[in-house]
């Protein structure tokens, strides 16, 4: 029972306790198996429904071209879509992308559309590639964050 108060009201409520967490006690080889298939089921199911939104989008965008729509009306939905145009430039790796950054420096416009890259950052600050007054600069506006990621492979009978 917990007792909480509320804008001046006094009120009583029961928290039921959470479900624990039944993997705790499990060995690693029922908690790698369980991953891997959890893993393997995400794949399947999102490889399934991006085909399938694929197929639809392009069936949607045939019918409103065709018909000259912006709306169509399902059972109990309606789908509104807009075609936005937009210019795009070659990516980092694409063909192109050297010759345009070298236009738009040479310009000397270059200040107004890039950009600073926190992961190309942190290299430098790791690698120390920078003068070591400005990388103490850059200490006040690092965070030390922690994540986790998984990877998933599969055994090489005899090798792991």
């Amino acid at each position: 029972m917990i007792f909480s108060t509320f804008f001046g009201c006094s009120i009583f409520y029961k928290v039921e306790p959470l479900p624990p967490n039944e993997y705790l006690k499990e060995p690693g080889v029922t908690l790698v198996n369980r991953w891997a298939q959890l893993e393997q089921e995400r794949l399947e199911f999102e490889a399934r429904y991006e085909e399938e939104r694929r197929k639809l989008e392009e069936a949607i965008v045939a019918l409103m071209k065709r018909e000259g729509l912006s709306c169509i009306y399902g059972s109990d939905k309606k789908l509104r879509a807009k075609l936005i145009r937009h210019w795009r430039f070659p990516k980092l790796k694409e063909p192109g992308r050297e010759e345009l950054e070298k236009l738009v420096r040479k310009a000397g416009r270059w200040d107004e559309v890039s950009m600073l890259d926190p992961w190309a950052l942190e290299r430098v600050a790791r690698g120390q590639a920078w003068p070591l007054e400005l990388l103490e600069q850059l200490k006040r506006y690092q965070r030390l964050e922690e994540s986790h990621r998984f990877y998933l492979s599969n055994l090489r009978r005899g090798k792991d």
